[in-house]
């Protein structure tokens, strides 16, 4: 597949993993990456803006995922994957997984579905936030 105007493929010129990333619990799940070249916003690709630091998500709530990690069983992806979910309790999260943290974490999707963050990532870190996005935590 070529790039197109609803999708791009640029090159990360540096990770920048979290210091305190543990792959035990996925406690800070988190990577910054430095692109080798600006973006070209379109109609399709854009910004996520980040949430206020107090802006809290309710179970229900329609949310944006992104990651890598999980698509199937035991199958992983290097390409990045985005999906939009409903977002889901804290309490059935805490059934569903000993490691999810309701601080650090939310959890959306079904586990019934096909693009769902229960297959992509077990629970989310704090996301992003804005129209169409979701968030969790003290700050962003």
């Amino acid at each position: 597949m070529k790039p197109g105007q609803n999708w791009q493929r640029i090159r990360a010129r540096r990770w920048i993993q979290h210091p305190d990333f543990n792959n035990e619990n996925f406690h800070n799940d988190i990577m910054l990456l430095k692109l080798w070249h600006s973006v070209e916003l379109t109609e399709w690709v854009g910004l996520v803006p980040l949430p206020e630091a107090d802006h809290l998500v309710s179970p229900g709530s329609e949310c944006s995922v992104a990651g890598w990690g999980r698509t199937g069983v035991n199958t992983t992806t290097d390409k990045l994957q985005e999906a939009e979910q409903e977002v889901v309790s804290d309490s059935l999260c805490r059934e569903r997984y000993r490691h999810y943290n309701p601080i650090t974490m939310l959890c959306a999707g079904s586990p019934h579905a096909n693009k769902s963050a229960f297959q992509v990532n077990i629970s989310l870190p704090k996301a992003t936030g804005g129209t169409g996005s979701c968030s969790r935590g003290r700050s962003p």
